[in-house]
């Protein structure tokens, strides 16, 4: 249920400290937090780490609560903050030769969330680890696309298909590995109907600057709409696959993004035009669950009326409300059987309140491979337990 005050101190601190920016208030209640009680560190350190966002943590820490650090989380978060920043530079490295080849072909494209996005909220390429370079394109470019990129030393990675677009391999005399997807669609899985792509992104793309360079991006709506729909795309990913040692809410940085994202560019965003192709494209309520959230964690900034145009019915409001998971919930199946089976329901009706309804067989396909995972799991749980319980006694 979505209520601030039912949290944990530890989850608190990460969600004070996981802003970029803290105010006055912010920096005095994330004091007398730290101080109200013991702070178990290592569970920070963990669960930050889990959520990708352990250099902004540590970096606030620093900055805010230096005395709480002891030299072996000095070691662990410095040690975690340069693997980041070196695979990010070698990254970095490779967009550039990517919108390289695209702008020599006269591709259009435009950068989205990854890397750009890192260095534009946060001023610092290490503070977010990267995996891949995230590359929008035109659907009807895909074809010309893959040839170009297979011609010049990339490989199609099959371990990781995309429903919309193209995921590439590259690897050269690093040991990193480089991943780069190209997508053509706002949300993967979910086909979003009412969009005109030509009309409604490609018009409107916009230049940003990145480290001295100036690439395409989306334009400040578009943006905005595609993180939400990402951390959504994420969300579904924990209930389809049914992760059993990793959190059962996804990633808490995608949020983090979304608030970052407002405080920095919310004042040239459009939300009129923001509402009004949220409600085209029938995701007002997939909107407004994901800003309830960074609203009620890390006090995210948005316009009273973009809430109440895109509040859902009274029943889906209700299902928000008391079936949303805290953001930095860990339930897995090895700790209870039980817990785990009512927590995952509980997020599996949240989750089909929030598609849309024209997407029935997606609903009817997703409750029974729910259903099918849950039974699989709690076997296997029985199985193992089966098991150990004979060996004890031989």
């Amino acid at each position: 249920m979505l209520n601030i005050n039912k949290i944990t101190n530890e989850n608190r601190l990460i969600y004070l400290l996981a802003k970029q920016d803290l105010g006055s208030d912010e920096i005095e209640e994330l004091k007398e937090t730290a101080n109200s009680s013991k702070i178990d560190l290592a569970y920070i350190f963990r669960t930050s780490f889990a959520h990708g966002i352990e250099p902004l943590i540590y970096l606030n820490i620093k900055k805010y609560l230096p005395q709480i650090l002891s030299p072996n989380l000095v070691s662990k978060f410095e040690e975690g903050y340069n693997k980041i920043l070196i695979n990010n530079v070698s990254l970095f490295k490779e967009l550039i030769n990517v919108a390289n080849l695209l702008n020599k072909s006269s591709i259009p494209f435009a950068v989205i969330k990854g890397l750009p996005l890192t260095e534009r909220l946060y001023n610092d390429i290490g503070i977010k680890k990267s995996i891949d370079i995230d590359i929008f394109v035109k659907e009807n470019d895909i074809p010309f696309i893959k040839n170009i990129f297979l011609s010049n030393g990339y490989e199609i990675y099959k371990d990781k298909p995309l429903t919309y677009g193209l995921v590439f391999l590259k690897k050269g005399g690093s040991k990193i590995a480089r991943l780069v997807e190209f997508e053509t669609k706002l949300i993967r899985q979910h086909p979003v109907k009412n969009i005109d792509y030509e009309k409604d992104i490609w018009t409107t793309i916009q230049t940003v600057e990145i480290d001295d360079l100036d690439f395409p991006a989306l334009s400040f709506e578009n943006e905005l709409l595609y993180l939400c729909l990402h951390n959504f795309h994420h969300l579904y990913l924990n209930f389809a696959s049914l992760r059993t040692k990793h959190p059962i809410y996804t990633e808490f940085k995608w949020l983090c993004d979304i608030n970052n994202f407002i405080n920095i560019y919310g004042n040239k965003i459009n939300w009129g035009l923001f509402t009004e192709r949220c409600k085209r494209y029938n995701l007002s309520t997939i909107i407004y669950y994901i800003f309830l959230q960074t609203k009620i964690y890390l006090k995210t900034s948005i316009p009273n009326s973009v809430y109440l145009n895109l509040r859902p019915s009274a029943i889906r409001s209700f299902i928000i409300k008391h079936f949303s998971p805290e953001p930095l919930l860990k339930i897995n199946i090895q700790n209870s059987i039980l817990k785990y089976t009512i927590a995952y329901y509980k997020i599996a009706l949240l989750y089909f309140s929030l598609i849309p309804v024209n997407m029935i067989l997606l609903r009817i396909k997703m409750v029974t491979r729910f259903h099918f995972l849950i039974i699989i799991n709690i076997f296997s749980r029985l199985r193992k337990s089966f098991y150990s319980s004979t060996k004890s006694y031989r």
